[in-house]
């Protein structure tokens, strides 16, 4: 395992993912002031940083909370309590392109990286926030939203966008999906934040859950291996790798996880990428035995 810090102070890590998995790996680092930062996984230096989403970035740095449509009076108090606003990004190799988007807004940007510029934005049609975005090779781009629904667009058009709508079962109406991965034949594989998985059909909008046992506590943040049929899952105190059935194949307990914003497998490697609220990053490498990896 090794181990370094993003140098930005107040930031949390609200996403990452692996860029150039297939040679020099750089990681890329979205945290929640929208601020995207690209290190060189050998030398753990920052290569380059921008904002992705200006508008919510100027939002977050306001003296002025954000207006509702019924805001609370001066003296008022919530017993609700509220979630973090978390920034969400996915890197697409084949094209080059970074989508952002938030838990806290209706709208994808569509990022050129080379050029560091914002081609367009996406509405999303919903107000029920963005918790995770997957791409193809192809242009497309699926959305995990806070309702427990996925949307699908066609990148190749600014107009063009299919709506993948889930069953009307209670069963994920009110469950936010963190993880989205594209699955093969068009379909997507989709884990909420109850450890529910479901696989959908980008044709056809179908859904079904899979036969998973669900656990007990929330899922504080998750991915899927590509290649390996492998599930990493981060709850308040401990990883858990399971198959895609459900089997648990090892755990790591430790208090430290009760901090875990998000994970990230490298596509080809025995390598994931853990990020904390205080801002630091692990990484994960070999498995030895049954707690370590």
């Amino acid at each position: 395992m090794f181990f370094f810090q993003v140098h930005s102070v107040g930031s949390t890590i609200n996403t990452l993912d692996y860029i150039n998995a297939h040679d020099r790996t750089l990681i890329c680092v979205g945290t929640d002031d929208s601020a995207i930062r690209i290190f060189d996984e050998s030398t753990h230096r920052l290569l380059s940083s921008w904002i992705a989403l200006h508008d919510r970035h100027n939002h977050l740095h306001s003296l002025h909370p954000r207006s509702t449509t019924n805001p609370s009076p001066p003296n008022a108090t919530s017993t609700i309590p509220k979630s973090p606003e978390k920034f969400v990004v996915n890197w697409n190799q084949q094209l080059c392109r970074i989508y952002a988007s938030s838990t806290d807004i209706d709208y994808i940007s569509l990022w050129d990286v080379e050029r560091e510029r914002c081609l367009y934005t996406m509405d999303t049609g919903t107000s029920g926030g963005v918790y995770c975005l997957t791409s193809d090779s192809n242009g497309y781009c699926a959305a995990g939203m806070g309702d427990g629904t996925v949307r699908c667009f066609d990148t190749r058009s600014q107009e063009s966008a299919v709506l993948i709508i889930p069953s009307s079962t209670s069963l994920n109406r009110h469950s936010p999906i963190i993880t989205l991965k594209a699955d093969t034949n068009d379909r997507l594989l989709s884990i909420s934040n109850m450890s529910q998985l479901r696989r959908w059909d980008i044709e056809t909008g179908i859904s079904a859950e899979l036969p998973v046992p669900q656990i007990l506590q929330s899922v504080l943040a998750a991915d899927v291996h590509s290649t390996g049929n492998v599930l990493a899952l981060a709850t308040p105190n401990a990883l858990q790798f399971k198959t895609c059935f459900g089997d648990l194949l090892f755990d790591i307990k430790h208090s430290k996880f009760a901090q875990v914003s998000c994970l990230s497998f490298h596509q080809y490697r025995q390598l994931l990428a853990v990020g904390f609220n205080d801002g630091s990053l692990s990484v994960f490498t070999g498995k030895t035995n049954s707690s370590t990896i």
